[in-house]
């Protein structure tokens, strides 16, 4: 990854219990304003996210569609979700990830989604975020990003 931001070992559970609170927060406004209930759900879409962090106190960040984002993205048909992160962590890092790097999912943000592109449909985007301990580094000739991403200057 490009971008990092430099951490003491210390400050990650201060860093990520001030993240956590602030999606809780959105999550929260989002649940009473949409008001659907989980029978009148069609479909749900799957996001997984990593804070991938090193021995050295870094957190890697990617850079994609006008932003920074956590590394990570949709979850395939019948994939599992560490499968999925693993796949997703190595077309856009190049990391191939162990399953012992990979924790439990720590937090998860549920956005319902009533009347989806005016189909008539709903549906929940889902978002499960992970933590990863590895000292593997960004490797850009084992990415390999959809032409999309590639818009997406996701690097």
């Amino acid at each position: 990854m490009k971008s990092k931001m430099q951490f003491k070992k210390n400050d990650y559970d201060q860093v990520l219990e001030e993240m956590i609170q602030e999606i809780e927060d959105k999550q929260i406004e989002q649940i009473e304003l949409i008001n659907l209930k989980e029978n009148e759900i069609e479909k749900v879409e799957t996001r997984l996210k990593v804070f991938m962090l090193d021995n050295d106190g870094n957190i890697s960040f990617a850079k994609a569609f006008g932003g920074i984002q956590l590394p990570g993205g949709h979850l395939e048909e019948g994939e599992g979700h560490i499968e999925g992160l693993k796949r997703e962590i190595m077309e856009e890092v190049g990391i191939a990830l162990e399953d012992t790097e990979i924790s439990s999912p720590f937090f998860e943000i549920k956005k319902y989604i009533k009347n989806y592109n005016n189909t008539n449909k709903n549906k929940i985007n889902q978002n499960i975020y992970y933590i990863v301990h590895t000292d593997k580094k960004y490797n850009p000739s084992n990415i390999n990003l959809t032409e999309d991403e590639k818009r997406g200057c996701l690097v």
